[in-house]
């Protein structure tokens, strides 16, 4: 079972085809953090990852499944106690993404397949 998502991981699900990027601008992964994202091109779906640039470990990941209103989620467990804590300060939701969609926390082998599934999801006509 994998323990942690990397970029490949991400990247390669999506073919290499990534959205945007930019630098992420909490604090809780260090001063390097960065997001990669990937949008449907019917924008019923879209995933994206929190690195850090100069390690290139994988903080955090999520998956936004808009047609099934699902949004799966995970987070580097030795990062999850400094996100929760910087999150309760901005006075973000830890367990809602989305009005009254939750996070489904997952394994990194479920998000990884989650992902795959949607990236291959044809497009409704």
């Amino acid at each position: 079972m994998k323990k942690n998502i990397t970029i490949k991981d991400f990247v390669t699900a999506v073919d290499y085809r990534i959205g945007e990027g930019a630098e992420y601008l909490w604090e809780c992964y260090g001063l390097d953090a960065s997001i990669l994202d990937w949008v449907r091109p019917d924008l019923s779906g879209s995933a994206g990852i929190i690195y850090d640039t100069k390690t290139h470990v994988v903080y955090e990941m999520s998956v936004w499944d808009d047609l099934n209103e699902k949004v799966y989620k995970w987070i580097r467990p030795e990062n999850i106690k400094k996100y929760n804590r910087e999150a309760k300060k901005r006075r973000v939701s830890v367990v809602f993404a989305l009005d009254r969609i939750k996070y489904e926390h997952t394994t990194p082998s479920k998000l990884l397949n989650h992902l795959k599934r949607l990236y291959a999801r044809r497009a409704k006509t």
